[in-house]
């Protein structure tokens, strides 16, 4: 598979996972049978999410910024994984936090749409990381990392919609518009790809697989694995598994890709 075909596929694969998961809470009175589903799957997207950023998007960055800056022996992937960790942290805690009790109600309105937010800016991220990377095999890793989450995360999104009584087609535009965050992402990435010369693409692909690192980082330790494992749970056993799983798999394709 040629390289514009693969992520012209990504972008229809991508939407799609992400308007399946979405649309389920949003159209559907009862979602408790899918919720322990997405649950098992969050979980296992939690592991993918942490061997993507750790196996493979920060050693590819590590080596981008060698091959682009010959003479920096600075670890610049690890500093720019952590300001994008940061990035996320300030948008979720500092931005969007809710810092003065006498205005809850109002952030407790807004929670959905700060959520979509929140989850869009990582997914513009990721996608552009996808998108200007010109290696299939180090993309392919990434588009199994966005795709494992995108549908838990557009459930996620749905669910906190439903919960807030949000109006069904309103509920339903913020799906549609959150599922096109990615590709848009890819689509920007690309034209930076077709459109930068050599040494510098190098150094972008390096700069967006950092960025992207430290997001994946944090929404797999303090949105999914936090969220998954804050409470006693029947299921807390195989989530664990599942998480694991995740982690092994990237753990095994970085043997083979």
């Amino acid at each position: 598979m040629d390289y514009l075909t693969l992520k012209i596929l990504s972008i229809f694969a991508i939407f799609g996972v992400g308007l399946l998961g979405g649309l389920v809470p949003v159209t559907r009175e009862n979602v408790d049978g899918h919720k322990r589903l997405f649950s098992l799957g969050a979980a296992f997207s939690g592991g993918i999410f942490v061997g993507a950023g750790l196996i493979h998007m920060l050693p590819d960055a590590n080596e981008g910024f060698t091959d682009a800056l010959k003479n920096v022996e600075y670890p610049l992937a690890f500093l720019i994984c952590a300001v994008g960790f940061l990035l996320i942290l300030f948008l979720d805690k500092i931005l969007f936090g809710d810092h003065d009790a006498t205005t809850n109600q109002n952030i407790k309105s807004r929670t959905p749409y700060i959520l979509a937010i929140i989850l869009s800016v990582h997914s513009v991220i990721a996608g552009i990381a996808l998108g200007v990377d010109g290696s299939t095999t180090s993309s392919l890793i990434i588009l199994v990392a966005i795709l494992s989450h995108k549908g838990s995360a557009a459930f996620a999104l749905g669910v906190n919609l439903a919960k807030h009584n949000v109006l069904k087609k309103q509920a339903q535009k913020t799906i549609y518009l959150f599922c096109l965050m990615t590709p848009l992402g890819v689509i920007t990435g690309l034209i930076l790809h077709h459109f930068l010369l050599h040494d510098n693409q190098k150094l972008l692909e390096a700069i967006f697989d950092s960025v992207a690192a430290g997001t994946f980082l944090y929404v797999a330790i303090l949105e999914i694995i936090r969220e998954e494992f804050s409470s006693p749970s029947k299921t807390a056993l195989a989530k664990f598994f599942f998480l694991g799983a995740g982690l092994l798999l990237m753990a095994a394709l970085a043997i083979f890709l």
